[in-house]
């Protein structure tokens, strides 16, 4: 029964949206200290031009302007302007614009501009500019533009422009610029963004100027720093810190795993071996004159262990010569022993850091030749940091063509 009468209500209010004369052909409107209504026009004022101090509806109200309190059981319509408190049980609509507090158990609408607090159950809505506090459980939406914290369970979206706090627990979404913190499982700033994004996937369509921390991260232009899994920037002026990081034109640092860059950017093959792991192959990918290995080996020559097998990570700075290049590096190297991925009894693991330096040969553009050494400190598996060993590292190998992973545009 209740569920019908709900239904029933909805459907009254919708109807007389739909079938409402125009405001000229109302009856002139009067003012009111207090009104109230059953189910308007079962009510105390019989126009909708009319002006109210405290409205109070049972079912369904509709007046012409409130400056004061207006509360409803179901809901309330307030034809143009809201000056104080709009509390209703399930809906909420103010025609033009909004100054104070409105909440609703479903919907809370302001047709034009809002300021204060705006609050509903389901849908929180603006139709254009709104300052102060939009919270809903579903969605929070501003047609043009938003300052100050807008927060949903599900969307937050602001058709233009934001300055402040937008949060969501899926979508955070801002059609044009944004300036502030953006949280969300997805966030999205159309054109521009200063400030921080903070999520799972986090996208902005041209400038970025700031953070981006994520799983995912984009940008056409970043000048800041994107921190995630996966960093993709067309132009990045900052650094990029993450697994995967790439760009088409970087001014700053890639600091991860992967890094990549169509026009400052080189990958090599390598291959070398050395006095603690006979055999090393992987990838050397250059940005610039940082780079990073990704390395896989086998052969454990200072336990003389044969059946091991090796998967590293070194990151450096590369300084070319003419045809000499001198690289220094930090890296990690993990030695996993006869029963590969496991550790058991008699077959003890070792985790490897190294500090190296390199001095190659370019002996053409696509075959170098290079040799080395560093320190490094040897711990075996499941023991403590300070239980580890110093050995030298001596190693020379070779590098080969120059691998394009990125097309030219």
């Amino acid at each position: 029964m209740r569920n019908k009468v709900i239904i029933i209500f909805l459907i009254g209010v919708f109807i007389s949206f739909a079938w409402a004369e125009e405001k000229a052909k109302e009856p002139p409107g009067k003012h009111h200290l207090f009104n109230f209504s059953i189910y308007y026009p079962l009510s105390i004022n019989k126009s909708k031009n009319d002006s109210v101090n405290l409205n109070l509806s049972l079912v369904y109200g509709h007046v012409g302007r409130v400056n004061g309190i207006d509360l409803a059981a179901f809901g309330s319509v307030v034809e143009d302007d809201l000056r104080g408190i709009q509390l209703t049980g399930l809906v909420g609509v103010v025609g033009d614009s909004m100054k104070g507090i409105q909440a609703s158990g479903l919907f809370s609408v302001a047709g034009d501009r809002s300021a204060g607090i705006q609050a509903s159950g389901l849908f929180s809505v603006t139709g254009d500019d709104f300052r102060g506090i939009q919270a809903s459980g579903l969605f929070s939406i501003v047609g043009d533009r938003f300052k100050g914290v807008q927060a949903a369970g599900l969307f937050s979206i602001v058709g233009e422009n934001f300055k402040g706090i937008q949060g969501s627990g899926l979508f955070s979404i801002v059609g044009e610029s944004f300036s502030g913190i953006q949280v969300g499982t997805i966030n999205v700033a159309g054109e521009t963004m200063r400030g921080l994004q903070a999520g799972v996937l986090n996208v902005v369509g041209e400038n970025c100027r700031g953070m981006q921390v994520g799983a995912l991260n984009f940008s056409d232009t970043i000048s800041g720093l994107q921190v995630g899994v996966v960093n993709l920037g067309m132009i990045v002026k900052g650094a990029q810190i993450g697994i995967v990081n790439v760009s088409d034109r970087i001014d700053g640092i890639p600091f991860g795993l992967v890094n990549l860059s169509r026009e400052h950017g080189k990958t090599r093959w390598v291959s070398w071996g050395s006095n603690i792991t006979a055999v090393n192959t992987g990838l050397k990918m250059m940005v610039k004159n940082i780079y990073s290995i990704v390395s896989f080996g086998g052969i454990n020559l200072e336990k003389d262990i044969h059946s091991s097998l090796s998967y590293g990570f070194h990151y450096g700075v590369h300084f070319p010569r003419r045809k000499t290049f001198f690289d220094v590096d930090l890296g990690y190297v993990n030695i996993d022993n006869e029963k590969y991925f496991k550790a058991v009894a008699g077959n003890i693991d070792h985790h490897l850091l190294e500090a190296r330096g390199i001095f190659g040969i370019d002996i053409s553009g696509d075959f170098s030749i290079f040799a080395g050494a560093g320190i490094g400190y040897m711990i075996d598996h499941c023991e403590s940091f300070d239980s580890g060993k110093l050995h030298p590292v001596f190693f020379a190998g070779i590098e080969l063509f120059n691998i394009q992973f990125l097309p030219e545009r």
